[in-house]
């Protein structure tokens, strides 16, 4: 995400933060950089983004011809659709506004090839809508915008309130799986699975094991990441903010692995006291670690890996690691150029990658 927006997001479900010294955690495998096998530097290429001001999501789809960038803002409009092959303007798409089919927040763009669709959850209005492709391909049939699910329940920040975070929709029954809310007397867990009514219907995983005692509502906080599906559709992986662990699961939420590296970082928290409640700020020692979601193809998983200092206030990375479907490290790729979010086109193995350094624009990379 653009740094600005990425950290407004956080500030409205309250902040985490984490330590920079080593400490791994107790159930969880580690890794070094020293246990990738290979090594390789990769040269980018740039192309503008004309029109675009603030993007923060991008999507690569090569069998349809398609690159969809989304922004932090409307002007109109909060997303844009391209053809892959030359980069042309096709058509603007999710409406700003409050109508029927409108959107207010949209923080995510998720394909579903099975029902040639896009996916894209509004963080204010925690929902689901939804285009297809050939309407996004074909301008003259215009643009609809579908809803999973009819009701709309916009996002109240409360710790009795179970919310949406950085969802995903998966299967054939459009199941949900989000960051888990941790409502107080429930058992902790990482994340919240819903029906595609959006009613609740459980919670699985474990947090890293820390000697550190955190107060039970502090976990969501301090815990944060992001949700991502392998383009099987039966993965899902979890990439911490707040510390450098990264966990894959079946679709019924089952552990298949996680670990915990490159630089074994600590969470930890400072509370502050703010309008008669506690919230966490980041220290002056706190690290970024994944914060773009995981990608995981037919055979490795790709991330994007941070490490900078929070008060940096920089989400650009020049590093990605590939891991196989179990987390064994592969190899590490160095950029020449930082990226904040990224999509792969894993046939021709090209990193599409999103930038604002100087100006927005996209980053190619062959790896």
């Amino acid at each position: 995400m653009k740094p600005s927006y990425l950290f407004a997001c956080l500030l409205s479900c309250a902040l985490f933060v984490h330590c920079s010294s080593k400490h791994p955690a107790g159930n969880f495998d580690t890794f070094s950089r020293e246990d990738f096998a290979n090594n390789k530097n990769l040269e980018g290429v740039e192309m503008d983004l004309p029109g675009v001001f603030r993007p923060i999501r991008i999507k690569v789809i090569p069998k349809e011809n398609l690159i969809l960038i989304l922004e932090s803002q409307g002007r109109g409009y909060f997303a844009s659709a391209y053809t892959l092959d030359s980069f042309k303007m096709i058509q603007p798409f999710i409406k700003d506004g409050v109508g029927p089919g409108e959107q207010l927040a949209p923080m995510s763009l998720q394909y579903n090839a099975q029902e040639r669709r896009v996916y894209v959850f509004d963080h204010v209005l925690q929902n689901f809508f939804y285009y297809s492709i050939d309407s996004l391909r074909n301008k003259s049939r215009g643009i609809a915008a579908g809803m999973l699910g009819e009701k709309i329940n916009k996002f109240k920040p409360s710790i009795y309130t179970r919310q949406l975070m950085n969802p995903v929709v998966f299967g054939h029954d459009r199941n949900i799986v989000s960051v888990a809310s941790n409502l107080p007397r429930e058992p902790l867990h990482v994340l919240d699975f819903y029906d595609s009514t959006y009613k609740y219907k459980f919670g699985k995983g474990s947090y890293p094991a820390y000697s550190d005692s955190f107060p039970h509502y502090a976990y969501r906080e301090i815990f944060f990441g992001n949700v991502s599906i392998s383009d099987a559709s039966d993965r899902l992986i979890y990439t911490y903010f707040s510390t450098d662990v990264i966990a894959v699961y079946d679709t019924s939420g089952k552990l298949i692995m996680a670990k915990q590296g490159p630089d074994l970082l600590k969470p930890g928290y400072e509370k502050r006291n703010a309008n008669g409640g506690n919230i966490f700020m980041p220290g002056k020692s706190s690290r970024s670690t994944y914060l773009s979601s995981a990608l995981m193809g037919a055979n490795s998983l790709l991330v994007l890996y941070n490490g900078k200092l929070i008060s940096k206030r920089d989400e650009h990375s020049n590093e990605m690691f590939e891991f196989s479907h179990k987390l064994k490290p592969l190899t590490i790729y160095r950029f020449d150029k930082k990226i904040f979010d990224f999509d792969v086109d894993w046939k021709t193995r090209t990193v599409y990658g999103l930038s604002t350094e100087n100006r927005p624009h996209i980053v190619t990379f062959k790896f």
